[in-house]
């Protein structure tokens, strides 16, 4: 029996070689989720950014094997053609700077991406100067999380400039990186400017004891979490 669009919509792609996802996007306009766990060669990755630049259904993309900054550079070009995907989960995919540089041109120019997870990679400051740049620009963006990567005091001090102007980013995840009091503090000051943003975790980084209990004792405790 033939499946409604209902269930066609929410078909997913998961553990299937690249062939048959490939086949899938071209063939099947109704896929909603594509999800990769086996290792594939950077000729199929292109093959599959070819694919996903034109396809209009995929809104959810989970990258699990090590796509690494090569990776990221193929995804990040194809986006920039996409306007259906709105979930970009790349965790623990060996990215890093360069990786996120890509990721970050792709947000100044994309509208649908909303939920960006870049954790457990190894960006650090000039990748998330890139990433707050665009922030400065993007209007879609609501989640993005950098949990577990390499972000200092810059990299921080370059997200709280972003936080102060961005009107759609309602979740920062910076927990486990290598943020000091000073990155710290940018960022607790420019969530107090920016009330939308709705949660910040600055949880298990380098900060002192002091600016801990200051900020767990605020009353901007329940948003920035430290």
């Amino acid at each position: 029996m033939e499946r409604s669009s209902s269930e066609r919509k929410t078909q997913e792609i998961r553990g299937r070689g690249i062939g048959e996802i490939m086949k899938a996007l071209h063939n099947d306009e109704n896929i909603a989720e594509a999800t990769f766990n086996k290792t594939i060669t950077v000729a199929q990755l292109k093959a599959f950014a070819d694919a996903l630049s034109t396809n209009q259904s995929v809104t959810k993309l989970y990258i699990g094997y090590p796509a690494g900054d090569e990776g990221a550079i193929i995804l990040a070009e194809a986006l920039k053609k996409n306007n259906t995907v709105t979930q970009l989960l790349l965790g623990s995919s060996g990215i890093g700077d360069e990786g996120a540089k890509a990721i970050a041109k792709t947000l100044k120019v994309n509208s649908s991406i909303s939920n960006l997870d870049l954790g457990i990679n190894a960006i650090g400051n000039e990748g998330a100067q890139s990433l707050a740049e665009a922030l400065k620009v993007n209007q879609t963006l609501a989640d993005l999380n950098l949990h577990y990567n390499k972000v200092g005091d810059r990299g921080a001090k370059a997200l709280a400039e972003a936080v102060q102007v961005n009107e759609t980013l309602d979740g920062l995840n910076l927990y486990e990186n290598a943020i000091g009091d000073d990155g710290a503090r940018a960022l607790y000051e420019a969530a107090k400017i920016n009330q939308k943003i709705l949660k910040v975790y600055l949880g298990a980084n380098t900060t002192s004891m002091s600016l801990e209990e200051e900020i767990s004792s605020s009353d901007q405790s329940h948003r920035i979490r430290i």
